[in-house]
């Protein structure tokens, strides 16, 4: 059985998530960050996407909300604060035989201490090409630079983010007429694309 971790946003979740996360054997986790967490998310969101953009994106996550309202009697998940993460999964892995936790755009840091202590695998699914695209938001800081290409990866996590061994990988070319937020969203569906492989040989 898996333990997914994901981060409480239902644009993100629903649109290329939600039909990998209503299948059985799962268990899911939505991680909700705190007050200061939040401010400080939304403004380097702001100063990256730009106010338009995180405008549209807030249209966007009402209206994944809303997909979200008719479905989640199908889903077997439980919110969780930033705080009591790994207290949770520490808990849950004492209690239960997990064949592994799978971070999906989790805004908090899983102790990777975890692996040892309990013999279980955690991977992280990151949406930029690792190690050139690192941390929070990298589709869009991608972008900014001008990177020619970006994709996600697989991989498992380690003490420093994002440089645990990778698993798999792809990559998508950016093209000129691609807005920031199509370009994200292409991400996003690689993400899946990949979850959905991993999870088919595992």
């Amino acid at each position: 059985m898996n333990i997914f971790v994901t981060q409480d946003s239902y644009f993100f979740v629903h649109k290329y998530f939600i039909s990998i996360f209503e299948e059985n054997d799962k268990e899911l986790i939505f991680v909700r960050e705190n007050k200061r967490g939040l401010l400080k998310k939304y403004k380097e969101f702001i100063c990256e996407f730009g106010f338009l953009n995180f405008s549209k994106v807030c249209i966007l996550e009402l209206k994944y909300f809303l997909k979200f309202y008719k479905r989640k009697n199908k889903l077997n998940f439980k919110y969780v604060s930033d705080f009591n993460l790994n207290k949770v999964l520490e808990t849950k892995l004492i209690t239960n035989k997990y064949t592994s936790i799978i971070s999906i755009g989790c805004p908090c840091k899983i102790n990777s201490f975890l692996q040892k202590e309990f013999k279980v695998d955690i991977y992280n699914i990151h949406g930029g090409i690792i190690p050139f695209q690192r941390g929070r938001f990298s589709p869009i800081k991608a972008f900014k630079k001008k990177h020619k290409y970006i994709g996600a990866t697989i991989h498992k996590i380690s003490e420093t983010f994002d440089k645990g061994e990778i698993i798999s990988q792809e990559s998508i070319k950016i093209l000129s007429n691609d807005q920031i937020i199509d370009y994200y969203d292409k991400v996003l569906k690689l993400s899946s694309f990949l979850l959905k492989e991993f999870l088919k040989g595992n």
